[in-house]
């Protein structure tokens, strides 16, 4: 993992390469965007599952609420303004026609400082799991801000310089979380991290081509560790981000560098998120997503979207029925960003519908009644 070395590569073949580089991604995009084809790993049973899947809600800024400031506590779940999840506000997203929560967790605030975690932090994360599973629901949780884009949050990271602590860092997390949830049947989902990036959260191919790599690398070694912890996590299905959860097709391609290895087959999937609320954009996106699913032989699932309130409802309306029907049509589960302020569609308190024009978009799409 020699990040001067590939930055040397780069410097050097930058020059030669950039026109050969932007021809194949104009041929790509092209191709992409003039297929409307549905085709996807529709054998597999991970492809099954996604097409069961939509519409999906996130529960944002409640499990996943983190500071570095706050030392080892259990008292996270508020700090952010909402109050605490009940059985009641997931009964409700139930009712209103959604068929999978993600529940985005962060675990620094509950680490000792031998990195075990708080074993009643993994208690409260599992009784919200199981408020989910008992309605019938998919559900998936993740390691979130601690390996997310957020500067003021993560502290794991996609990057060659690091690779071995973060490697260990992450390791060492799902060890534990995959070790406590190991009984859990195969509704529940694992996702290893957010929108994880390297140190210097930089975008460029360029400089940060290797790290984009190293996200694969990364969920390769999550892959092997929740498969050796035994129980339904041998065959449970697993969500595997792209670097910064982009939906373009330089970072799906470096996900898939390489293959992936799996002890057992079809129950790898690709996650990505995209907020646009440009409906042309929007079935390019979905088209190009549809094309890599066909290509890489993985279904793929949109598990943060949406758009806040400083957009006007038409938009709004018309951008969550553009992603939610061009993703079904793609065989894609797309999944709303809902923390409970701006991107609020169920009220947090009652679990009641806020948006019946939104929710009545994302549900009709799926044909959920």
């Amino acid at each position: 993992m020699e990040k001067g070395l590939f930055q040397k590569i780069a410097m050097i073949c930058r020059h030669s390469m950039i026109v050969l580089f932007m021809v194949m991604i104009i041929v790509t995009e092209m191709t992409v965007l003039s297929c409307k084809t549905t085709a996807y790993a529709a054998d597999s049973p991970a492809a099954s599952v996604v097409r069961n899947m939509g519409p999906g809600w996130n529960l944002g800024n409640s499990l996943d609420a983190m500071n570095f400031g706050y030392g080892y506590t259990t008292a996270t779940e508020t700090k952010w303004g909402n109050p605490m999840v009940t059985k009641n506000l997931i009964d409700g997203v139930r009712a209103a026609g959604f068929r999978s929560i993600r529940l985005p967790v962060s675990w620094y605030n509950h680490l000792d400082a031998n990195g075990n975690i708080d074993p009643a932090w993994l208690q409260r994360v599992g009784e919200v799991v199981r408020y989910a599973l008992d309605d019938g629901m998919y559900v998936i949780i993740n390691v979130h801000h601690d390996a997310g884009n957020d500067r003021n949050y993560s502290w794991i990271y996609s990057d060659t310089d690091s690779y071995e602590i973060d490697r260990a860092n992450l390791m060492n997390l799902w060890s534990q979380i995959a070790s406590y949830f190991r009984d859990y049947d195969e509704r529940l989902l694992f996702e290893p991290v957010n929108e994880i990036m390297n140190k210097e959260h930089n975008w460029n191919w360029g400089t940060a081509y290797a790290d984009f790599r190293v996200t694969h690398d990364l969920e390769q070694d999550f892959i092997n560790v929740v498969r050796s912890s035994g129980g339904n996590n041998a065959v449970r299905y697993l969500v595997l981000p792209t670097w910064g959860a982009s939906s373009d097709s330089c970072q799906i391609q470096q996900l898939f560098y390489k293959g992936f290895t799996d002890s057992v087959s079809g129950r790898l999937i690709m996650s990505v998120h995209n907020y646009s609320t440009n409906t042309a954009a929007i079935d390019g996106i979905a088209a190009r997503l549809a094309a890599s699913s066909a290509a890489y032989g993985i279904p793929v699932i949109i598990d943060e979207s949406g758009s806040g309130r400083g957009t006007s409802e038409e938009v709004r309306v018309a951008a969550a029925s553009e992603w939610a029907n061009r993703a079904h049509e793609n065989g894609i589960a797309y999944f709303w960003w809902d923390n409970g302020s701006e991107y609020r569609i169920i009220n947090r308190i009652t679990g009641a519908v806020e948006s019946d024009s939104i929710v009545g978009a994302l549900t009709s799409a799926y044909g959920v009644q």
